[in-house]
């Protein structure tokens, strides 16, 4: 029968009952059921550990592996009863060892973000804590969990506060930060700081004055190979979408780039900068492009953008910040996104062909969900990474991630 020559309101009611039949067919559900899971062809997710709240809680940031070939990391929250957080060292098998207790208020509260410093030493940032109401501090962590607060930041002085974004450790062996806030206002600034915490300086403070940048958010900073550092900010720039901002070594500091909302390219970055083998710089906005949820772009140093691929339905939201991994591909995840709405796993060439290799949230099950921190690699290249709920215990989870 040729459903085409039937009136439109007859053919819309045969649909279901063709559908119906079809699905009704002996084997047809189990031909259904069989149907292959493309994520699964793609990769394999094994969620290694659960946080159950007295060795941490709500990972929100990226794990780091240490000169001593194990996975390092900090919790914003969980620990003692205080709940300020904790340092963790973890073996790929998900064996976790708690480091350190973020539980004092005169000392670092609510870590975020780490990195492992020349010297082997761990350095980060944490939102709370330190000696001034409770603004946030830079500290030293040793391989065995000792901590020192190297700074103290003041919330009511112009210097800035709550530091939520990775440090940078450039060349000259000094630490680039920035903070959210300053003298009660939601601008903050860049600063840098000596490892041992003699000397500290704010490089620039952010404005919302027409032209300059605020709100850094926990995108990571980049050092190129030009000697410049690279930051980018969520607002400011000369359209108030979103800036690229340079800072030269002797800390002279400039708008690199303004987003702009009206801009197909995109606004508002959601990554921070990764300079690729063939010396252009790459990044991510979570605004504009095509389909309105934001791109993937290449940029040259002389300020040239190219927009490689514009996010949309299941891949939007990235979270910070890519990876650039052996493979030359770039990996990333976004906080909602995905088949569930829970977040995804996602492979991105330097041309900009999106994959989705695995997504958070499949109903019925402890799995992780709502990853808020980027992805690291292993030296056999398995990749390693948070989400900042789901698990056992409902509190966040580690999981690898292996490419088939």
């Amino acid at each position: 029968m040729n459903h085409t020559h039937l009136p439109i309101h007859w053919r819309h009611r045969l649909a279901p009952l063709a559908l119906c039949a079809a699905l009704c067919l002996p084997g047809a559900a189990a031909a259904a059921a069989a149907e292959p899971d493309p994520e699964a062809a793609l990769a394999s997710v094994k969620f290694v550990h659960s946080f159950e709240g007295p060795e941490g809680a709500e990972p929100t940031s990226a794990l780091v592996f240490g000169g001593d070939g194990k996975i390092h990391g900090v919790t914003g929250f969980g620990g003692d009863a205080d709940g300020g957080g904790t340092g963790f060292r973890m073996l790929p098998n998900g064996q976790l060892t708690v480091l350190h207790l973020f539980n004092k208020k005169r000392s670092a509260r609510r870590p975020w973000g780490l990195i492992q410093g020349a010297d082997g030493q761990y350095y980060g940032a944490s939102g709370g804590g330190g000696e001034f109401h409770d603004s946030g501090t830079v500290y030293r962590m040793t391989p065995q969990g000792a901590v020192t607060v190297l700074h103290s930041f003041d919330y009511s002085a112009p210097e800035g506060a709550y530091p939520y974004a990775p440090l940078l450790q450039a060349s000259d062996g000094s630490l680039y930060g920035t903070t959210c806030c300053a003298s009660g206002k939601w601008e903050g600034g860049l600063f840098k700081v000596s490892t041992d915490g003699a000397a500290f300086k704010v490089v620039h403070q952010f404005s919302r004055t027409r032209g300059n940048v605020y709100v850094p958010d926990m995108m990571s900073l980049l050092q190129a190979s030009d000697g410049n550092i690279y930051g980018v900010t969520q607002k400011g720039g000369a359209h108030d979408a979103g800036a690229i901002y340079r800072v030269a070594p002797d800390d002279t500091f400039e708008v690199f780039h303004s987003f702009r909302t009206d801009d197909h390219r995109g606004w508002g970055p959601a990554t921070g900068l990764i300079e690729a083998p063939d010396g252009y710089l790459y990044g991510a906005t979570y605004g504009g492009g095509a389909h309105g949820l934001g791109t993937f772009f290449r940029m040259g140093f002389d300020g040239r953008m190219t927009v490689l691929h514009a996010f949309h339905d299941q891949e939007s939201n990235p979270v910070p910040n890519l990876l650039l991994a052996r493979d030359g591909n770039f990996y990333g995840v976004t906080l909602y996104g995905g088949r569930y709405g829970k977040g995804s796993v996602f492979r991105l060439t330097p041309d900009g062909a999106f994959t989705q290799l695995f997504s958070f949230g499949e109903p019925d099950t402890t799995e992780g969900a709502w990853p808020t921190a980027g992805l690291v690699e292993a030296e056999d290249g398995v990749f390693y990474g948070t989400t900042r709920q789901g698990g056992e215990f409902g509190r966040g989870t580690i999981y690898r991630l292996r490419l088939k």
